[in-house]
């Protein structure tokens, strides 16, 4: 019997209410070529799952109950394009932030889940992506909006198992699996 498979899933922080408000009180919808993300959907990954099994969200729930996570601040810096069509919010990698996301890869990677990420860790809020590139002035002028979010902090408490669900010709919601 096969073991059905569940859209991409991966571990990552809430954004709380109040600051989801101020970053999407900046979304600029006259601009044609960005989409921005759903406010709901907006978070700080921690591990990238990809595809899993239901079997394996199984284990990594309950991978997941030995991570230790203490409250703390997240500050967030800047807003940049990546890539050259991806805009992100860039946030201050602080040691507890750090701490959490190597004890997240030593704990999956001892339960044999997934391997330890060899990438460096640069946490960010997708805000939005493009389809075309934008002009210089574009371009400024949005970053520009962006700077009222920066140093804006908040307390984080909780990480969460995401699944992303892709219904045809929408965007993607991302509901959360288990919290720890």
């Amino acid at each position: 019997m096969s073991v059905p498979i569940i859209g991409n899933a991966f571990i990552g922080i809430a954004i709380p209410e109040h600051i989801t408000d101020l970053i999407t009180a900046l979304y600029n919808n006259d601009l044609k070529n960005i989409k921005y993300i759903k406010p709901s959907n907006l978070h700080i990954t921690l591990k990238f799952l990809g595809k899993s099994d239901e079997r394996k969200i199984i284990l990594i729930k309950e991978a997941l109950n030995y991570i230790r996570f203490p409250h703390f601040d997240i500050i967030l810096n800047k807003a940049v394009f990546w890539n050259p069509n991806i805009v992100v919010v860039e946030v201050e990698l602080n040691p507890y932030l750090n701490t959490i996301k190597h004890e997240l890869d030593e704990i999956l990677f001892r339960h044999a889940l997934f391997d330890i990420d060899k990438r460096p860790f640069k946490p960010h809020i997708t805000i939005a992506r493009t389809k075309a590139k934008f002009n210089k002035i574009e371009l400024n002028n949005l970053l520009t909006t962006y700077k009222a979010i920066n140093n804006k902090k908040f307390q984080s408490n909780q990480i969460h198992l995401y699944q992303s669900l892709r219904i045809e010709g929408k965007q993607s919601d991302y509901i959360k699996l288990f919290t720890v």
